[in-house]
């Protein structure tokens, strides 16, 4: 089932065009044109309603907590650094196919008003299925771009916990206790603003080309789900412009003249600040708080004095997981302020080696056992 442009320096097959011309043209994006680079020590986004929620309801509104495993604790303490996960490669293997299907409802209609001017101009002929081809095109459009970003530019995140409540301050989140089971879990509590301290010594020697901090977009509905159309809006007039490159003539380019476009390099700068922030909404009790950078790669960044960031891998499983490590080995101290010690069969015994381990490496800071009960 094909759709064939004809008329204008002959026919060309449509299908699958997306497939690789987006990954040509974004090959030229240098950082001097990103835009997705936020002041570090401030969101990138200022999100109102968790802001006021947090000064409401906790005394410590720069707290920010990171749950792990006990043998994750282990690794963070004794390496001295944070592990940024690649964004298609964090827990739920879900998050990115969710940021998709919202932004491919957007690409369709464009894409669908873009053929349907072609075929009433008579360029565009055959036998084709038009939501087909327009999901088709809408899909192959972000599938290339990611596979661009991860070649250029990959994404890593960490993720964080907000605190709505003084009791989930003191005691940390149910549900995510109940993902670390009977063994336990451990939430280690970070100064929000030491955090941006150490990505400013990352940013000062490696080739980041961007970073971003901010609370997670739990689907439309979210009130902060406003602040990212105008970046939504950049996909929907990439439509035309990906057409336009397949046709032959500047005669039959001229029939798209009217229609919205966006260089295509433009695109990753709503790749990078919204694909890492949407999450579905049964989510939100989490109150999520990201971390993303993107590390420069094969010459993205152009700098003779910043090293480029070395992505590292571990083993999940049956797969392989990658990662960059965020050191603070020779710059800032990890800003650790406390560690809850999650419910667990054994809660005071782990307390009391989590006590031990910081008091060895130097941290001087209170650790407490969540009296949340597990079951």
């Amino acid at each position: 089932m094909h759709a064939v442009l004809t008329g204008h320096g002959g026919p060309s097959q449509l299908p699958s065009f997306s497939r690789w011309r987006v990954t040509g043209q974004l090959g030229a994006i240098r950082q001097g044109r990103q835009h997705a680079c936020s002041p570090l020590g401030r969101p990138a986004r200022q999100n109102k309603r968790n802001e006021a929620t947090i000064l409401d309801k906790t005394d410590h509104p720069d707290e920010i907590f990171h749950y792990t495993s006990i043998g994750g604790l282990l690794g963070i303490i004794q390496s001295k650094c944070l592990h940024a996960s690649h964004i298609e490669f964090m827990n739920d293997r879900m998050e990115m196919r969710y940021a998709d299907d919202l932004i491919r409802p957007l690409l369709v209609p464009a894409f669908r008003e873009c053929f349907s001017h072609l075929q009433r101009q008579v360029v565009m002929t055959g036998g084709f299925d038009m939501d087909w081809l327009c999901e088709h095109e809408a899909s192959n459009l972000l599938a290339a771009i990611r596979r661009t970003s991860n070649r250029l530019a990959p994404l890593f995140v960490v993720s964080f916990c907000r605190a709505t409540s003084a009791e989930i301050a003191s005691d940390g989140l149910l549900s995510q206790w109940r993902g670390y089971g009977v063994d336990g879990g451990v939430a280690i509590v970070f100064d929000q603003r030491g955090i941006s301290t150490l990505i400013e010594s990352e940013r000062a020697k490696f080739q980041l080309a961007t970073i971003s901090f901010g609370d997670v977009i739990y689907g439309p509905n979210d009130p902060e789900f406003e602040s990212i159309i105008p970046n939504l809006e950049l996909y929907k007039s990439a439509a035309a412009t990906i057409i336009e490159m397949t046709m032959n003539t500047t005669a039959a380019k001229n029939l798209l003249e009217h229609f919205p476009k966006v260089p295509l390099e433009e695109l990753f700068q709503p790749y990078s600040s919204v694909q890492p922030m949407l999450k579905h909404p049964s989510f939100r009790e989490e109150n999520e708080y990201r971390l993303t950078l993107s590390v420069g790669k094969n010459g993205f960044v152009e700098s003779d004095s910043l090293a480029e960031k070395g992505v590292k891998f571990k083993q999940r499983g049956n797969y392989l997981i990658p990662y960059i490590e965020l050191h603070s080995n020779d710059g800032p101290a990890l800003p650790i302020l406390r560690v809850i010690v999650g419910p667990s069969v054994e809660g005071e015994r782990r307390r009391d080696s989590v006590e031990m381990l910081l008091r060895e490496h130097g941290h001087s800071i209170p650790v407490s056992l969540s009296k949340i009960p597990l079951t």
